[in-house]
This record gives C-alpha cells, structure tokens and sequence, in this order.
C-alpha cells in the first residue's frame, strides 16, 4: 500500500491498541498510524466515534469529521477548526445541544444559541453574552433550574423563578428574596425537600 513506512508490518491493520498507544504520545505507534493512512481512515471513523481523541492523531477533512460527529457529538471537540463547518456544527447539534460549547464563535449565533437552549436549558452555560435575553432565560428555565444562578436579577421574573424551582427546588438559593412567596417556597420544596435551607427566615419559622 502506498505512502506506508512500517516495512516490518505494510498490511498489518491499526488495531485499537496502536491507537490507543499513539494517542498517548508513543511515536512508534504514531509513525505506524501516521504512515498507513488508508487504513486508518477505514478504522478511524468507528474508533473515534468509541475514542474521539483519535483524531488529534490521524489526518482529518470534513467528510471524515461528519461521520465521527454524527456518531459522536463530543468528537467536534477534537475536530480541527478548519473542518468545524456549519454542517459538522449542526450535526453534532442535532446529536446533543451542548455540543455547542464546541462551536467556533462565529457559528454561535442568536438562532442556533436559541435552538440549542430550546432543546436543553443546560446550554444557555455556553451562550455568548450577546445573545442572553429574558426570553433566553425563560427558555432555559424550564428544563434547568439553575439557569437563575448566572442570571441578572433585574431579568428574574416571578414566571421564570416558578419553572426554575420547579424543575430544581435548589434554585431557590438565586431567587430575590422579594419574590421567595409562599407557593414559590412550596414548589421549591415539592421539588427538593433541601431547598426549605433557602427559605426566607420568617417563612421557615
């Protein structure tokens, strides 16, 4: 096969183990891996859906990045940035919102950071400042409570603190205590039996 410099072995297969080896530094396991490219690229694709650090290792292009993101949205995080199109963005994406924590800062834009948090609040943690809005955290809200912890107070409405306890009585902690009204307490505790250590003095008494 062309381009391979392991005389020793030209038609032995990568296995996982010289991957594995090369991952961590060993340069005979790299010189192999480097060396049978064909070969690689016919493993590559599965072993870096299983192990995406593989391709800090092995020549990547924008086709390989697809199907290893597809498989495996943590991948994009090992995806060179010249192969983190649009298209492998939106395919690791579609595989798990919080892939764009990996996204190079021009593709974060208002829709996408608005797809990604409607799919999982969590992702708002990854949202450029530019683009959070009230509505921004009110989305997030629902399905991550402690999208009230990062959140300007003079943004906290009695509707967004209300689904923030609910989907996790801790937030409780970042709620005004202005607005700590007794149902909102209740939902908390409903929640989570630990959030009555967030109660207003008063109220707990």
């Amino acid at each position: 096969m062309e381009g391979i410099e392991d005389k020793g072995t030209p038609d032995e297969a990568i296995t996982l183990k010289t991957l594995t080896a090369a991952i961590k530094g060993d340069p005979s396991a790299i010189r192999r891996v480097k060396a049978n490219p064909e070969i690689t690229r016919k493993l590559a694709i599965q072993m870096a859906r299983e192990c995406p650090e593989i391709l800090t290792i092995i020549s990547q292009d924008r086709f390989l990045c697809e199907e290893v993101v597809e498989g495996n949205w943590k991948a994009l995080e090992y995806v060179e940035e010249k192969n983190k199109t649009i298209d492998v963005c939106m395919i690791a994406l579609k595989g798990n919102p919080l892939s764009i924590q990996y996204f190079p800062r021009k593709y974060r834009t208002n829709r996408i950071c608005k797809i990604a948090v409607e799919k999982d609040g969590r992702a708002i943690e990854y949202v450029p400042k530019r683009h959070l809005y009230t509505a921004t955290y009110r989305e997030a809200a629902k399905t991550y409570g402690m999208t009230l912890k990062n959140m300007p107070d003079r943004l906290k409405t009695k509707s967004i603190c209300t689904n923030a306890v609910k989907n996790d009585g801790m937030a409780l902690e970042y709620v005004p205590e202005n607005m700590k009204t007794e149902p909102l307490c209740m939902e908390a505790v409903k929640q989570n039996k630990l959030a009555i250590n967030y109660f207003p003095t008063d109220f707990a008494e």
